[in-house]
């Protein structure tokens, strides 16, 4: 994957591919992979207790399909319930990935976004006083949006490498050994 046509921005451009790279390699993926192993691996590697939430967008376009909140006890994402396994988990994957790269936002809580999403009333029990950072998957023109994007992509693809040929495993100790067993 080309990330140079996904990230625009003034920092240099192989600066940003190593780092998206060097996270995506650097992320030990849960085996066999799920969406929800890999957030409970998050979560440890954060060291706060990491919430997934269903939200109903009903017709409300403003609302993200998925949006990462963090609070002072812990980070919740919640994402749109009436969509595919597929892309549920690529936009929890997404939200993530905000983490792993330490993308911030402090919502203003009169802003048009904030009032559309505490309106909405899968996040009623949380009060926007106890948001540090809030973040929601709405479009792709900001940097943080274009580098989370990326990074599920360097992602995902590590997963599907990892289904389609076992070997390929970063675990070097399963490589060997599916090795061995091919060889015998």
């Amino acid at each position: 994957m080309r990330l140079r046509r996904i990230i625009r921005g003034k920092e240099n451009n192989r600066d940003a591919d190593r780092k998206l790279r060097e996270i995506a390699a650097g992320l030990d993926l849960p085996n066999p992979f799920s969406i929800e192993r890999l957030c409970d691996a998050i979560s440890k590697k954060r060291g706060r207790p990491l919430y997934l939430h269903a939200v109903d967008r009903g017709t409300a376009e403003q609302v993200p399909c998925g949006v990462w909140l963090a609070t002072d006890i812990g980070d919740h994402v919640f994402v749109e319930e009436s969509t595919s396994e597929l892309h549920r988990s690529h936009i929890i994957l997404h939200e993530l990935c905000h983490m792993l790269l330490k993308h911030s936002f402090v919502p203003d809580p009169n802003s048009p976004d904030s009032r559309a999403i505490t309106a909405n009333s899968s996040f009623s029990n949380i009060s926007m006083e106890t948001i540090s950072s809030m973040l929601g998957r709405t479009s792709y023109t900001t940097r943080d949006e274009q580098e989370a994007e990326a990074l599920a992509g360097l992602i995902a693809g590590r997963v599907q490498a990892a289904k389609e040929d076992p070997a390929a495993s970063d675990d070097r100790l399963v490589a060997h050994l599916l090795h061995a067993l091919r060889e015998a």
